[in-house]
């Protein structure tokens, strides 16, 4: 039994160990008595034998519990509290997950079977999936056995492969869903950002002019029923200012603003996407869409992240690095084009078109003229724009340009000093580009200077 040692202050002290941290650091309980006679040591002394006491017998009803059986309570314990989502998800993990340890007694169960069954798993299962069960086992041990300390080598992690739809393939999506049941869906999800749970759960309650409460959350609970409940996160209770056209959308809905649930709208979703020709992308990523329009404008992120119900910025980074390595070649020909320039080795011949050119060009003196003769000058690159746009080019909104249907050219009407010009985009098409300028020259509507 551990012994009492008496304090500078008089006091008695009990030091008895409760458990090892994940440092390794053991970590001892304490109990005191102020009386400093011996009857205060006695005392002190017995709550620590007391407490000792209950530790064995618990580790004693521990040693004939089994992995499985512990979290069954563990989850049991926890079920008012967490998601209904989390709790079906941990069912599913007690069915399907690390089935070499449910048979296992908790007090049997040692680093390196742990390490072997996560090696297992790690054959068939993402790194992320694999760390999940790692967490969850952690949290089971942790409960039941709090003085074993778990290390185990777990799967590097991969960074997530996030598809970021453009504005073309929006467009084309919105124009399809118009005046359907997913329109709205898509609209909540592409501008607010709202997740499918959040739309299927909003109510006309939670509307106020333009502005949207997100308050609620849809999701399916362990017994694959569809249930209310909170938001996601903190984070996820939050108000979206929609913008004009969306609001217009749920005037005169009272109640559900649609009555689908999160697999109704992924699965009309993929059809939409078929019928468009569009690559498919999940609804969920509409979200990173709207993310990455607010980023390219030089919204906040803090403001972003509220806006869209995030918790931190791990989900924004990743949405940013794929829209940068998307943009890495365009970024590359840029470095490219002011190198060659410099060294006198043009890479995009200069050609320009003849009725812009021949507007700038022109001489003027007064204010009122100079005024007026750029603003017919941007008229003729946005007819000119428009006029590529019904010959299949796509408007690439970082360059200020449209795209040919090959990707090798560019016609820029929004990048001073580019205006008007015709430039080589993909190093690998000069041959497409040169027929392109070639082309245009021919009909008269460039010149070369």
């Amino acid at each position: 039994m551990a012994k009492a040692k008496k304090l500078p202050s008089g006091s008695w002290r009990v030091q008895v160990y409760d458990y090892t941290d994940s440092n390794g650091k053991r970590i001892y309980k304490s109990f005191t008595s102020d009386d400093p006679t011996p009857a205060g040591r006695r005392e002190a002394e017995k709550q620590a034998a007391i407490f000792a006491a209950s530790k064995r017998k618990k580790s004693d009803d521990v040693c004939t519990l089994k992995y499985k059986d512990a979290l069954k309570q563990y989850i049991d314990d926890r079920k008012s509290i967490l998601s209904p989502a989390t709790v079906r998800e941990y069912r599913r993990s007690l069915k399907a997950d690390l089935q070499d340890l449910m048979e296992e007694r908790v007090c049997d169960i040692t680093q390196e079977k742990i390490q072997q069954s996560i090696n297992k798993e790690a054959l068939n299962h993402s790194p992320k999936s694999v760390r999940n069960m790692h967490g969850l086992l952690s949290a089971v041990m942790k409960t039941y056995r709090p003085d074993f300390a778990i290390n185990t080598a777990l799967p590097q992690k991969e960074r997530p492969n996030l598809y970021v739809p453009n504005d073309e393939e929006v467009k084309k999506i919105m124009k399809y869903a118009e005046g359907t049941v997913m329109e709205l869906p898509i609209l909540l999800a592409a501008f607010g950002p709202m997740r499918r749970g959040e739309i299927c759960a909003l109510e006309s309650r939670d509307i106020q002019g333009n502005i949207v409460h997100v308050c609620q959350n849809m999701v399916r609970n362990d017994e694959g029923q569809w249930v209310i409940k909170q938001p996601k996160s903190y984070a996820g209770d939050r108000y979206i200012d929609f913008p004009e056209f969306v609001a217009n959308k749920w005037q005169g809905i009272s109640g559900r603003i649609t009555p689908l649930h999160p697999n109704n709208i992924s699965d009309r979703f993929q059809v939409i996407l078929k019928h468009v020709g569009v690559h498919s992308f999940r609804f969920h990523d509409l979200r990173h869409y709207s993310a990455s329009i607010q980023h390219a404008l030089g919204i906040p992120d803090a403001y972003i992240m509220e806006r869209g119900g995030w918790g931190n910025d791990t989900v924004l980074k990743n949405v940013y690095r794929h829209t940068l390595e998307e943009k890495k070649t365009e970024m590359t020909h840029k470095a490219n084009d002011y190198f060659e320039a410099m060294t006198g080795n043009i890479r995009n011949r200069k050609t320009i078109l003849k009725k812009y050119n021949d507007l700038i060009s022109t001489n003027a003196e007064s204010s009122e003229e100079i005024t007026c003769k750029f603003n017919q000058a941007s008229k003729v690159l946005i007819e000119y724009k428009e006029l590529l746009e019904k010959l299949g080019w796509i408007l690439n909104p970082y360059e200020g340009a449209m795209m040919s249907p090959d990707c090798s050219t560019l016609f820029v009407f929004s990048r001073a000093p580019y205006n008007g010009q015709l430039l080589l985009f993909d190093s690998n098409k000069r041959m497409q580009y040169d027929k392109i300028i070639n082309e245009f020259i021919g009909k008269g509507d460039f010149q070369e200077i």
